[in-house]
């Protein structure tokens, strides 16, 4: 019998009670490929970590052990692994402080310390019945045919790329998504989202805080995010960035489509627009409200049609506004115009929509469209023929399971959103950084 028949007679995937996965990330930095483990564990975690063993070999299985568990391919006899080659245990276990007690009974029998892994499968999300339709196979090979999973990682200092998991490791990561998580929370309440996975020392795996994360220190990194810069929100809605620049000494200048028009898009309900409520803002409480006044200032602003005067600033942003400007070709047209109101060397970046599954296909309307690879490529193509610097664009989608999970409607409730189902579009965020009439200088 296959493996994989071994597992399914053990944990029915088809149970149609079944109403949540485990979404496990093993630790790949500390066990090769090739490896053979020894499974302890065989709950939820266990055996969905059997599952994806079998299924994409990357370790082979020697023993899997469960000191409570009785069954012809679950052994609950410890000492079966002292009679084991093995080069890692790995313990697959929930809760804390039953796989503390598990570390300790293996190492009383003597494992040693320095092969024991304890994996961590916290991490979950609700998901539907039609979910397996679009969590299959044929939907990661198609995706991963469009991109090359190597070409290339990112050494994380940030570049244009595309959303993906192993992102949210860095440090950097954890130091903007603790300040922002706030106001990330609001707007998902806003839109009948309830998180209750953001806290101290916590970063849920969410896209649209992978944008805001990507803004912040993308223009950090470049030296904008100073006492006397300047720079320009584009479809700003209520996000706590200007806010949180004022409150490093820049001065913003925040715009949004005007109230009467945002409220046609139905853009009011879900703070996805200021509604002409400068103070909105402000609402995060990174400045003080005097300073808040003297270094924001906010204007309407159609983002296909960008004033001329607005003109000279050091930097300018935009999270996933510009695929809402009613194709794909006005989104890019968007993102040409936006360089105007920088100066020369200025920086802008802007994240939208992007599109996982096909170069060819893909969902165009007036109120939302989805980049394909080959539209961006078109538009870092324009760029830079028109003389800017287009930082290099990253085509990793990672490959976690967090990067394979997709989310569909009605989207989840929980902590994990990099993907999400789009008109049959299985889709995420990607972002762009530009500097304006100038090359980088390798350092």
């Amino acid at each position: 019998m296959a493996m994989i028949d071994k597992y399914k007679s053990i944990y029915n995937d088809n149970n149609d009670e079944k109403k949540y996965q485990m979404y496990l990330d093993f630790p790949k930095n500390s066990i090769p490929k090739g490896s053979s483990i020894v499974i302890y564990g065989a709950g939820r975690i266990g055996c969905q970590l059997y599952k994806e063993l079998s299924e994409n070999k990357y370790c082979v299985v020697r023993l899997w052990v469960d000191k409570n568990k009785h069954d012809e391919y679950v052994t609950s006899d410890l000492s079966e692994i002292l009679n084991t080659r093995y080069d890692f245990i790995v313990i697959a276990i929930k809760k804390k402080d039953l796989a503390v007690e598990a570390e300790k009974e293996l190492i009383k029998i003597g494992v040693p310390a320095d092969c024991i892994i304890k994996l961590s499968g916290e991490k979950k999300s609700e998901i539907t019945d039609n979910y397996k339709k679009f969590y299959d196979k044929t939907i990661i090979d198609r995706w991963e045919d469009t991109h090359n999973n190597l070409d290339f990682k990112m050494p994380y200092s940030i570049t244009s790329m595309i959303c993906n998991r192993s992102f949210f490791d860095t440090p950097f990561s954890q130091y903007w998504g603790n300040k922002v998580g706030k106001c990330f929370v609001h707007l998902m309440k806003s839109s009948d989202q309830y998180w209750d996975g953001m806290c101290e020392n916590h970063l849920v795996y969410h896209r649209k805080l992978w944008e805001f994360i990507f803004i912040c220190q993308g223009l950090y990194e470049r030296g904008m995010l100073t006492n006397g810069k300047q720079g320009v929100a584009f479809g700003v809605g209520e996000e706590c960035l200007p806010d949180l620049f004022a409150s490093m000494g820049c001065s913003i200048l925040a715009t949004d489509l005007c109230k009467e028009d945002a409220k046609q898009h139905g853009w009011l309900e879900h703070a996805e627009n200021i509604g002409g409520n400068y103070w909105r803002l402000n609402q995060y409480g990174f400045c003080f409200r005097e300073d808040f006044e003297q270094r924001v200032k906010y204007r309407d602003v159609n983002m296909n049609e960008i004033p001329e005067d607005i003109t000279g600033y050091n930097f300018c942003w935009s999270a996933c506004a510009l695929e809402h400007l009613g194709s794909l070709r006005h989104g890019m047209d968007f993102v040409h115009n936006s360089l105007n109101v920088l100066q020369d060397g200025g920086i802008a970046i802007h994240t939208t929509e992007y599109n996982l599954y096909s170069q060819e296909k893909t969902y165009e309307s007036k109120g939302l469209s989805i980049y394909r690879r080959k539209d961006i490529e078109t538009l870092i193509n324009e760029l830079e023929a028109e003389g800017h610097y287009v930082y290099p664009m990253d085509w990793y989608i990672g490959d976690s399971i967090c990067d394979r999970f997709v989310d569909i409607p009605p989207y989840s409730k929980k902590d994990l959103h990099l993907r999400l189902l789009i008109d049959n579009y299985p889709s995420t965020s990607i972002g762009l950084v530009i500097k304006k009439n100038g090359k980088e200088v390798a350092q």
